[in-house]
Parts: structure tokens; sequence; C-alpha cells
């Protein structure tokens, strides 16, 4: 082994070559190791995707709301499958039970899932209204504002804030 060593040749080269070759994939393996889990930086990028979808879809329910107002009657109630938007007198989304148009802000957590829900559509990741360690899970604030939540993103929520029509993505303080 010591001759091994300090001798030249082509079995020397190939024992450093297969020593270096160790070495690296150690150090790869230890690395990898130490690197936040894959599945992580996916649940993190499909909720910010989330966000901007949400965002988005507030924009346009707005947009599609102002476009078919006409002196001060909302024309278009913008229904699926028998349900429609209500908006509050800015013009942002408030819930689905088009009854409730009198507040500024969705009431209960309930019209903040029926929110997501409908604007969402069939690509929406599942919405429940109790915190959840498998599924997304909704929360309504003091302030009335509706708080989505993730259970693989800790850390982050989307937040919005019907009165304003303002969807934000926001680090959890506490």
């Amino acid at each position: 082994m010591a001759n091994m060593l300090t001798s030249t040749g082509s079995r020397t080269t190939y024992y450093y070559l297969a020593l270096i070759i160790i070495f690296i994939l150690v150090v790869g393996f230890l690395w990898f190791f130490r690197q936040p889990s894959i599945k992580q930086n996916l649940e993190e990028g499909a909720f910010y995707s989330n966000y901007l979808a949400f965002q988005n879809s507030i924009r346009l329910a707005n947009r599609k709301y102002l476009a078919n107002i006409n002196d001060g009657k909302y024309l278009d109630k913008w229904t699926v499958n028998g349900r429609g938007l209500d908006y509050n007198k800015a013009g942002f989304p408030i819930g689905t039970s088009l009854l409730i148009s009198e507040t500024e802000k969705p009431l209960t957590a309930t019209h903040c899932r029926q929110i997501w829900q409908f604007l969402m559509g069939p690509l929406q990741p599942e919405l429940l209204l109790d915190k959840n360690l498998e599924h997304y899970w909704v929360i309504l604030d003091n302030q009335r504002n509706c708080i989505f939540n993730n259970p693989y993103v800790l850390g982050k929520q989307i937040v919005y804030e019907a009165d304003a029509g303002k969807v934000s993505f926001s680090e959890i303080t506490n």
C-alpha cells in the first residue's frame, strides 16, 4: 500500500482517481442532504403561484364588475352552476351567497372559501375551514380579512383584504 502512494504508474493513477471520485461522491451526498428538500421548494413555488392566480382572479372579478355596471345597477351576476359572486361597493368579491351585498368584507371564513373556490376553479388546491396538516385552510382575522395558509409552507400566508381588493403574500408574524 505504501508503495502505491509513492510510486508512479497507471495503477497509482487509477487509485488516486478512485479516491477523488469517492471524495466527490461523499461531499456531494453530504451537500445534498444539507439543502432544503425538493418537495419543500415545490410547495413554496406552488403556494406562490396560487397567490398570483388568486390575486389576478380578484382583479378579473373587479374589472368584470366595473365593466358591467350601468347606472349603478349591476347587470351580470357572473354565475356558475347557479352561484354567483357577491361584491362590495368597490366591486371586490365578498362571497357567493348573493345575499350579503351590504357589507364591505366577508362575514365568515366560509365566505372566504367561497371566493377562493369560485375564482380559482378546477385547479385550486383543496381548502378547509380548520387548520389542517394536509390541506390549505382559511381563517378570518379580527379585521375580517381572509387568511389562506398552506401546512407545507411555514411562515407565509396569502391575505385578502376585500375592502381594498388587496391580495398579499406575507410573512407570518407572531
